[in-house]
């Protein structure tokens, strides 16, 4: 691979630049109409038959074609963590999450990048906007993937936690009235109905219904799935303290208590963040010129002195 670069930057022919230049061009393209293309069929009612366009499953044959190891490996070498990328797909909703083309893309994505920086070499640095195209795509194929995952799971992650208090408030309510805890849980979560926290308590208190599994499994399914420190903290201490035969309206208010204690120091953390986030500009924005002010003159006396 040393050998082979060595010998391209030695010879920077007007060939190998026009090459270069067309597997980039190829490769852009083909990214902008893949995008299209799945974005055309993921809005589409009836998606459309798997083979009937050209580039159908091109990343997942590629990675047949030239890699012998798993995506697995080949992730983890990219530093991704495949583990946690399958549950970050559960959690936004990606359903059937497909490791080796998310490693094809990644791999894809290095190559492009590569090609790029050896066209920018190549070519003194002409033909930016070619070399920018390229450097773009194959960093969308790079990131695309898992950042979009990842940002959608820590969106949903963090709106259940914003929804916890009020659930919390309101099943206490129902537990004051000496509701049992499953029908206690599934009427406050259609009184939610809309809410993230809802749909997910509605679909696992669903299974309970039809007696496929316990509401303490349910619970536990849910905040296995989540991840959420608060929620499981929650789900730990009813089931607890059920198992125990604790008042569950004593523990869910002590939970509350905790739940809301809890998102009160985050909100005031996040407002630090806000303000510092604000301060920093503003304080540039005064100190440069104070800079400036402070510099003339010692400028001026030394450009009269002839120093500079």
């Amino acid at each position: 691979m040393q050998s082979i670069l060595r010998t391209l930057l030695s010879y920077s022919s007007p060939q190998v630049i026009a090459l270069l230049t067309g597997t980039g061009i190829f490769f852009t393209v083909l990214f902008i109409a893949i995008l299209r293309d799945e974005a055309q069929n993921r809005n589409a009612r009836r998606p459309r038959p798997k083979d009937e366009w050209l580039f159908t499953r091109w990343d997942e044959k590629l990675f047949d074609a030239f890699i012998r190891t798993s995506p697995e490996s080949v992730l983890k070498s990219l530093g991704v963590d495949a583990e946690q990328y399958l549950k970050d797909c559960a959690v936004a909703k990606v359903f059937r999450p497909n490791l080796k083309r998310l490693a094809a893309r990644k791999l894809i994505g290095l190559f492009v990048v590569f090609m790029a920086v050896l066209l920018m070499i190549l070519s003194g640095g002409s033909g930016m906007l070619i070399t920018l195209a390229m450097l773009l795509s194959g960093y969308f194929l790079y990131e695309a993937g898992v950042s979009r995952v990842t940002h959608e799971a820590k969106r949903r992650r963090q709106q259940i936690m914003n929804e916890l208090p009020r659930f919390m408030d309101l099943l206490q309510t129902a537990l004051y009235i000496n509701i049992p805890v499953n029908e206690a849980i599934t009427i406050t979560s259609k009184y939610l109905k809309g809410t993230l926290i809802s749909e997910e308590l509605m679909a696992s208190m669903a299974e309970t219904q039809v007696g496929a599994v316990s509401w303490q499994t349910a619970l536990q399914d849910v905040a296995t799935k989540y991840e959420v420190d608060t929620f499981s903290d929650f789900v730990l201490y009813l089931i607890t303290g059920y198992e125990k035969g604790m008042s569950i309206y004593d523990v869910v208010s002590r939970q509350a208590r905790e739940v809301r204690q809890f998102a009160l120091v985050s909100a005031e953390e996040n407002a630090g963040k806000v303000n510092n986030s604000v301060l920093v500009p503003i304080a540039i924005y005064k100190l440069v010129p104070l800079l400036v002010l402070i510099g003339l003159p010692f400028l001026n006396q030394l450009t009269s002195s002839g120093l500079v």
